[in-house]
């Protein structure tokens, strides 16, 4: 619906490159949908992941598996394995919130355990992320909404964490200012790229503020609710976290 795989297709006809799609990635990607992808194209080189946060994880999780064929999902949400290599990574970003295009960080749930886990590896950072303002225009109100309080939760968290460090701080202090300037323009008039812009931008930041200052406790507080109920979309439940917080 963004149009992104309009460029997509011909832009491997073109280059001669052979692909398997996987479409069956949910909001909170499962362990099962990760072993699924890598079973469909075993022999892969590389992974294309297109979308938001949800695709992106679930496509570094199996960038993973891709180069340790006799592990699975479960064995690297449950750290039964510290995997130190893994085939390229090619993101192409849908949302300004999560920033998973620039970091290693991916998160999924284990559906038996109801437990949603983070991993944190160096060799799942994308070869290359593309990230273009124009395929964001279509983000419905609640969609800009929740992916933009993701962004805003990865700097609050990123700038109180114990290992909270100048850089993180710079990064987060900016990125909260940028979706506060332009949040309430992109709500307002959904197809301004100059707003789109900077919150893709802050999203950037954002991550890259939490990539070095690490996450602690809203989305500590989030993943097991969107574990147990995994139609809750991640910004959402960041909100609902924020609120039971408050009240506390």
């Amino acid at each position: 619906s963004t149009g992104a795989w309009d460029h997509v297709v011909p832009a491997l006809a073109k280059h001669g490159i052979a692909y398997a799609l996987y479409d069956k990635v949910t909001p909170n990607p499962t362990t099962l949908q990760i072993d699924e992808a890598v079973a469909l194209a075993p022999d892969a080189g590389a992974v294309l992941a297109i979308g938001g946060g949800s695709p992106i994880d679930a496509g570094k999780s199996a960038a993973i598996l891709l180069a340790y064929p006799d592990r699975n999902a479960d064995q690297l949400y449950k750290y039964e394995f510290t995997p130190e290599k893994a085939v390229p990574v090619i993101a192409i970003n849908l949302t300004h919130g999560t920033g998973t295009e620039v970091d290693r960080f991916a998160v999924a749930t284990i559906p038996v355990d109801e437990y949603k886990p983070a991993i944190a590896y160096d060799c799942i950072y994308p070869e290359w992320a593309i990230d273009d303002p124009a395929l964001m225009t279509g983000l419905g109100e609640k969609q800009t909404r929740f992916v933009s309080i993701d962004a805003v939760n990865h700097s609050v968290e990123a700038v109180t964490s114990i290992v909270a460090s100048p850089l993180s701080i710079s990064l987060g202090r900016e990125a909260i200012a940028l979706v506060a300037k332009f949040l309430p323009v992109a709500l307002k008039s959904p197809g301004d790229l100059n707003a789109r812009y900077y919150l893709l931008y802050a999203s950037l930041l954002a991550a890259l503020a939490f990539d070095n200052g690490v996450l602690h406790y809203t989305h500590a507080l989030e993943h097991p609710l969107s574990a147990v109920k995994p139609d809750l979309t991640h910004g959402l439940g960041l909100y609902e976290t924020i609120k039971i917080i408050d009240g506390v």
